[in-house]
């Protein structure tokens, strides 16, 4: 009886799997696909700084290449096509930042006092005072939108923006969520239309 059970579940998973063996491969490569350019857009600002240019060597040229492989296509097409990759990608680059930020927030207030000491605070003194004298921190549409302009032009400094973000202690989605509004949805599509 057992035998009989074990036949009918091999018959029965190898139809399923020729019938749906299709789906299944297309699921995988899509599920490829974003694993790629999410990772690809982590590379790219991981780091502090030192992150792998991704975008000037993986997604520019994957545009760029889809191009010129459609010549009856204008650029606009090809972006317009290119869209999800670029929108991953900016969402990735996003993740990326999160390392500053969990840097600053899981820092007790020992380690805050070592960095407070150090040459660094001299140079971001003014900066500093220039924030917390003119921005209500409490407002949290103001940090929102703060953080969504740092966030949405290619911001070499976007480090310290998440580094201030751990520091007053801001949850992890009133960070994320604008940072990943600026990098996914305004910064890496303007970028891309514009190469």
């Amino acid at each position: 009886y057992n035998h009989i059970k074990l036949y009918i579940c091999i018959i029965l998973t190898y139809i399923v799997l020729n019938i749906f063996s299709y789906v299944l491969y297309q699921f995988n490569l899509l599920l490829f696909n974003i694993i790629y350019w999410l990772g690809l857009g982590i590379l790219s600002t991981i780091g502090l700084g030192f992150g792998f240019h991704t975008g000037i060597f993986f997604l520019f040229p994957y545009i760029i290449n889809y191009y010129e492989d459609n010549p009856n296509l204008n650029i606009y097409y090809s972006v317009l096509y290119c869209l999800p990759q670029i929108i991953l990608w900016g969402i990735g680059s996003a993740l990326g930042e999160l390392p500053p930020y969990l840097l600053t927030y899981n820092c007790d207030d020992e380690n805050l006092e070592i960095i407070n000491n150090r040459k660094l605070k001299a140079l971001c003194t003014n900066i500093y005072n220039i924030i917390k004298n003119n921005i209500d921190c409490s407002n949290k549409i103001i940090i929102f939108l703060g953080i969504l302009i740092m966030s949405s032009w290619p911001n070499l400094t976007f480090d310290m923006c998440g580094m201030l973000c751990g520091y007053y202690k801001l949850t992890i989605n009133e960070f994320l969520i604008p940072t990943v509004l600026g990098k996914g949805f305004i910064k890496a599509p303007i970028q891309c239309l514009v190469v």
